[in-house]
């Protein structure tokens, strides 16, 4: 019997960094860059276009125009595995069969994207594997596949240009139950930024380290993770709250976090990464647990026209030239020679 209850509609953000000379805009988004890569990740045959990662998976299922204009609209679907595990009739309490290790659960989580702004919302998934990390993870694996588009910019733009080690990122927005659940802690032991090295070009602090870090010839990192600690025995970090509070509205990292004592008494550890913004919705589910897509997508719709928090992001960004026409780019190759055609 079809039932009306509240789930949850997580909400994440698409980027799009570029270089303009000195100068990193790490938070741009630009539609033409995002919509090549994802049709071509679709274009890869479904068993090759899966992501593994730490006995987890995602994939790529469906890609397409909303109703609306102004949104994609796409399936991913997820899975837990590595474990032979025993499957039970809950009611019988007798075998129903096995799940052997390299078998997992699907999980269906439907996902609207903003072509405006890079909005990505999407259904919560109750395995807890389609998040930040992971989608981050399946989309720069898959970058590689739009090296074409990325020569084909970097030619056509003199002065906008896509790293290679970045051509799409997806970032967590701050939340207020990231916030309310350092509130939870007891005590602070530790916490820490995390900042991609492109970011130091907007960031004093950080670029004082990557080039102390090339000064001592330092390579092949991606990341910098600057970690505050407090070894007293009964000590605590203070006012860190405050402190993330001014770092969400500086955006010049791109995690944090903060690991200590709860007031249950666990030592825990927790991310603006792993709790991610998200918002309420009422949908319809089925006889089989299932929420109804159509509802989902409407709802998601809802809130980008309405609660969007990104809404104006790229309100007076610096112009670039798109690449157009392309029909051609897959069959360019890369600085190697090598076809990126799937």
């Amino acid at each position: 019997m079809a039932e009306k209850k509240y789930t949850k509609i997580n909400a994440f953000e698409i980027c799009t960094p570029k270089m303009f000379g000195r100068s990193y805009d790490r938070s741009r988004y630009d539609n033409e860059q995002v919509e090549y890569l994802f049709n071509k990740i679709m274009e890869i045959p479904e068993h090759d276009r899966v992501f593994h990662y730490k006995n987890k998976m995602i994939n790529l299922t469906s890609f397409q125009d909303s109703a609306d204009q102004d949104f994609f609209e796409g399936t991913f679907i997820s899975a837990r595995f590595g474990q032979k595990q025993e499957i039970i009739d809950v009611y019988t309490q007798t075998k129903a069969g096995d799940k052997e290790r390299d078998h997992g659960v699907k999980n269906e989580v439907h996902f609207l994207l903003d072509k405006r702004n890079g909005l990505l919302l999407t259904h919560y998934d109750n395995q807890a594997v389609v998040g930040r990390n992971m989608l981050h993870r399946f989309f720069t694996n898959h970058a590689k596949i739009a090296e074409g588009y990325r020569q084909t910019f970097n030619r056509k733009n003199e002065e906008a240009t896509i790293l290679k080690s970045a051509y799409l990122k997806v970032v967590s927005l701050p939340s207020k139950e990231f916030l309310e659940e350092i509130d939870r802690f007891v005590r602070v032991k530790e916490a820490f930024m995390i900042a991609d090295k492109e970011s130091s070009l907007n960031n004093e602090g950080i670029e004082a380290l990557t080039g102390a870090f090339e000064d001592g010839g330092v390579d092949d990192y991606q990341q910098i993770k600057i970690v505050l600690r407090n070894t007293l025995k009964r000590g605590s970090i203070k006012h860190i709250k405050a402190f993330f509070e001014q770092l969400a509205e500086s955006n010049k990292y791109d995690n944090y976090g903060v690991s200590g004592t709860t007031s249950a008494g666990s030592y825990k550890t927790i991310s603006m990464a792993s709790v991610p913004q998200s918002f309420d919705a009422e949908i319809t589910f089925n006889e089989n647990g299932l929420p109804s897509e159509s509802e989902l997508i409407n709802e998601m719709v809802r809130i980008a026209k309405t609660d969007n928090p990104i809404l104006e992001k790229n309100a007076g960004m610096k112009q670039i030239k798109e690449v157009g026409d392309l029909s051609d780019i897959s069959e360019e190759a890369g600085e190697d020679g090598e076809s990126f055609t799937q």
